[in-house]
């Protein structure tokens, strides 16, 4: 709502202007005067603040084989949301993460393909909350057997720390985040759909791939890291809106695969 007050006077001239702003509310004053007419105007306006997407602050990767995997990451500020994604071939179930830190790190997401008698290939996503900066701390995902492993973490500032992902309210079925797909035969591509409920969100991606070969990420996507013997990417989006079905296509070679989608939800203004 706009303000506006007229005063007619005279008076000697004079010039000042002041504008503060406080909790998203622009207040600005201009008054004018001279000899003769003169005219004060207030003018008060509201804007409603808008947060930001969450942004990265710290990223590792890390591909062999063997019964673990560990990243070191270091990060610069607090109140992060730290996302693991870990994919495994031959190595069986993940036993579970942890860290240096201490942290608490719990189970998102999982795919798996590509079953056997007795495992599965699989990708997983863990997260946990790091309420101070980290410096070189290890983060180790445990299997229960040898294999070849690939994980890879990041940390998200900017985040809601108290409810750090899109709650995707009123999605379609199978669209509501975290997504997975997976496919055991062999195509050329994948895709898993999602969709959000808040717009400001960081938009992840991440897809494992059981042969080499990079290939395309998903549209309007950035590639944080991939490639190696068997093709574990991650790739981040940052959106201004909610996303309704969108799909997340990775191109690759050829083969069996599994994808990961996830949102995660900016802190309020």
């Amino acid at each position: 709502m706009i303000i506006m007050i007229f005063l007619i006077i005279t008076l000697t001239t004079t010039l000042t202007y002041s504008a503060v702003t406080f909790n998203g509310v622009t207040s600005a004053t201009n008054t004018t005067s001279a000899t003769g007419t003169s005219s004060t105007s207030t003018n008060s306006s509201s804007v409603t603040s808008h947060p930001h997407p969450p942004v990265l602050d710290g990223f590792s990767q890390t591909q062999y084989g063997g019964k673990s995997c560990g990243d070191t990451l270091t990060t610069s500020k607090p109140d992060d949301v730290l996302v693991m994604i870990v994919g495994q071939e031959n190595a069986g179930p993940i036993v579970g993460v942890t860290d240096t830190a201490g942290l608490s790190w719990q189970h998102r997401a999982s795919s798996a393909y590509n079953y056997t008698a007795t495992q599965a290939d699989t990708l997983d996503e863990w997260y946990a909350i790091s309420a101070s900066p980290l410096t070189g701390d290890n983060i180790t995902a445990t299997f229960a057997n040898s294999g070849s492993i690939g994980c890879s973490v990041l940390g998200v500032t900017g985040a809601n720390f108290a409810s750090p992902f899109d709650p995707s309210v009123a999605c379609p079925a199978r669209t509501a985040v975290p997504q997975a797909a997976e496919s055991s035969a062999t195509t050329n591509s994948g895709t898993a759909t999602i969709c959000t409920s808040n717009p400001d969100d960081l938009l992840i991606s991440s897809t494992w791939i059981r042969g080499g070969g990079d290939g395309a990420t998903p549209a309007n996507f950035t590639v944080i890291a991939g490639g190696g013997d068997l093709s574990f990417n991650e790739a981040y989006r940052q959106v201004s809106i909610s996303q309704a079905s969108l799909p997340l296509t990775w191109a690759f070679g050829g083969d069996s695969w599994a994808i990961i989608g996830d949102a995660i939800t900016a802190d309020g203004p």
